[in-house]
């Protein structure tokens, strides 16, 4: 068997790992990651904790991400979890652009039937843990899963937090790219349906996003780079001071106000009508559209600070919701911070297992949460879902671009190259 094809239980931790290593990786599995975080839908850090049911479909994925993957690891960390993503074609589009606003739930479930974890390493084979849900149904009766990768499979035994451990090649399964990504099937033994995950990767520098593409997509007019020409990295007030630009020195970026961005999904095509709130909080932008001429949009985001009791009452998150690009594609860059960004990505997964039977309460989509480091941007192509959150109590600011081509596996960021 090729190493692409390697799989074994690693039931022990790296015997190289430190005790310090070993805690940290035990917190993150136990949903203990980033305990400074308040939880979307309380009101302060470390709260007691409170059953999944307390809280809505959307808190509970983005609680999922804050509870397992840390935002300070020096190594990439993603969790992925299977979802329903649906949108209404009929319902109002907030800012005319295609882009539709999106609801997100785990269908029949309230919560997510597993967490996947993936620890992504460079020179070695990368860690994927998978932590069965104790609410699923039947979690009392399932001790141990068939793991299918790239047709072999093996049956593996659940550790005592219902947890099973694999090593996975992101190469061999294209994980270490935006496109072509394999699925890891597993279920558990004795079922007939399976589960499935798959970790895409549609993050990388800033760099390397622009290189070998023409300037046209790289400055302005003046030779200011696209990236930050308004000079606002480290601001401590940006809204403030995205307002109070001068028209003399804006750049062409334009101002505006938007409340609730993405954050409501209507039922019907009436804005007056049913609505499922998402999340809460407006942003202050500025905005340069060159779509008519170079097919090209520059946005500054800055999102409002938190408000804690808002999202208690309503059950929603604060920064955007989600919602499915309709653009050729949208581009989020962490140009302007110090902080890493809370970010997901939404894709299909397959609907056949490996043996031709379903995957468990038919789940279509998955989301993958993953921290948007500074100096990183996160690619979403047309017909793709994502969503960016605020998870800090202050205002948290980014650019987004518009790239002028739909980004593919011919040309993954959608930028023409020289």
């Amino acid at each position: 068997m090729t190493k692409f094809l390697t799989i074994y239980v690693l039931f022990l931790m790296a015997i190289t790992a430190s005790a310090e290593d070993l805690i940290k990786c035990d917190d993150n599995l136990e949903g203990l990651a980033n305990p400074e975080i308040v939880r979307f839908g309380t009101a302060r850090a470390q709260a007691a904790p409170r059953p999944q049911s307390f809280f809505s479909p959307v808190q509970n994925m983005a609680n999922l991400m804050l509870g397992h993957v840390p935002a300070e690891s020096p190594e990439t960390v993603q969790i992925a979890m299977p979802v329903f993503l649906s949108v209404n074609s009929n319902q109002p589009q907030q800012f005319g652009d295609g882009q539709q606003n999106a609801l997100a739930t785990f269908g029949p479930l309230h919560s997510s039937p597993f967490a996947a974890v993936l620890t992504r390493k460079l020179s070695e084979s990368s860690d994927l843990k998978v932590i069965i849900s104790k609410d699923l149904p039947g979690y009392k009766d399932i001790s141990a899963v068939e793991v299918s990768v790239l047709g072999k499979s093996e049956n593996i035994t659940l550790d005592q937090n219902g947890m099973f451990r694999i090593s996975v090649n992101l190469e061999g399964l294209a994980w270490d790219q935006m496109f072509g990504a394999k699925p890891v099937f597993f279920r558990p033994v004795g079922w007939n349906d399976w589960f499935a995950v798959q970790f895409p990767y549609p993050y990388l520098s800033i760099e390397n996003l622009f290189a070998g593409t023409t300037p046209t997509y790289q400055n302005l007019p003046d030779g200011k780079s696209i990236i930050d020409p308004l000079g606002l990295k480290g601001s401590k007030d940006i809204q403030t001071d995205l307002q109070q630009i001068k028209d003399s020195n804006n750049e062409g970026f334009l101002l505006a106000r938007a409340e609730r961005v993405h954050g409501i999904f209507w039922l019907t095509d009436d804005k007056n009508g049913p609505m499922v709130k998402t999340s809460n909080g407006g942003v202050w932008t500025r905005y340069r559209d060159e779509l008519s001429t170079i097919g090209f949009k520059n946005v500054y985001l800055a999102k409002d600070p938190r408000v804690f009791q808002i999202e208690m009452d309503e059950g929603v998150v604060s920064g955007t919701g989600p919602h499915k690009i309709g653009a050729s594609g949208e581009i989020i860059i962490n140009s302007l911070g110090e902080n890493p960004l809370m970010t997901f990505y939404g894709i299909s997964t397959p609907t056949i297992g490996p043996d031709g039977h379903k995957l468990a309460y038919e789940y279509p989509n998955q989301w993958v949460g993953t921290w948007l480091k500074p100096g990183q941007a996160f690619v979403t192509p047309q017909g793709l879902y994502h969503w960016h959150l605020n998870h800090l109590p202050g205002q948290i600011a980014a650019q987004v671009l518009t790239p002028p081509e739909v980004p593919s596996e011919q040309n993954h960021f959608g930028f023409p190259k020289k």
